[in-house]
């Protein structure tokens, strides 16, 4: 299907799922604008991408699906044995096993374009429908408060509403499913979320696409259609 059909289905298909995020911390500043991050846990780690010792962009480590990359993560209940994993306040660089970038091919099932933070929040699976699925939440950052990287984050935002022009267009707090999913690359930095739990009601992803694992792609550097 072309790619203009595709976005068009989606947009025609988009429904609000009923379930919601975990409610985020009020916006630190708002007077920052919409597109800046202005959230209050760990705000270094989630707007800045994995760089090694010498200030390079770390690698994309390659992962051939979802699964692949879930069953490697660290346990979610070890990593809040950590002192810096999670709250109160956490670690304001990141831990050592958040020191990774990865990439895998997967597909977006839902958004909530309207988080408090003014970070995207996308769930991904390992396929685009059937039973049995595994889901993680990866989020487009918030542009950062220092501009370190500005252009990056700009970038990557313009990719998310290229694929997902209905976005924009949504005025809703909630999640919403897209239908067909897209199949998208996506790569990125790992990150620890500590600051909420997973399988709730109010937890990260609709009730039909409710992640496992705290752990995400945090922040997204580059989304594109597949």
């Amino acid at each position: 299907m072309p790619y203009s059909l595709i976005t068009l289905a989606r947009a025609v298909a988009v429904g609000v799922v009923l379930s919601v995020a975990a409610p985020a911390l009020a916006c630190s500043s708002p007077d920052l604008g919409p597109e800046v991050y202005c959230g209050t846990y760990r705000g270094g780690p989630k707007t800045s991408f994995y760089k090694t010792d010498n200030g390079r962009l770390g690698t994309f480590f390659h992962f051939d699906n979802l699964v692949d990359l879930l069953d490697t993560l660290p346990l979610d209940n070890e990593m809040r044995q950590l002192p810096d994993a999670w709250r109160p306040d956490g670690s304001p660089s990141r831990i050592a096993e958040e020191r990774q970038n990865v990439q895998l091919v997967a597909y977006i099932v839902a958004v909530s374009p309207r988080e408090d933070d003014h970070d995207l929040h996308v769930i991904i699976s390992n396929r685009p429908r059937g039973a049995n699925r595994r889901f993680m939440n990866v989020e487009v950052s918030g542009l950062p408060r220092d501009r370190v990287n500005e252009v990056d984050f700009v970038r990557v935002r313009s990719e998310i509403r290229a694929i997902l022009p209905e976005i924009d267009n949504s005025r809703s707090r909630g999640y919403l499913s897209i239908d067909p999913p897209a199949r998208v690359l996506i790569r990125g930095s790992l990150f620890f979320d500590g600051d909420h739990g997973y399988g709730c009601a109010k937890c990260p992803g609709p009730g039909w696409a409710k992640p496992m694992t705290v752990w995400e792609i945090h922040p997204v550097y580059s989304i594109t259609e597949q």
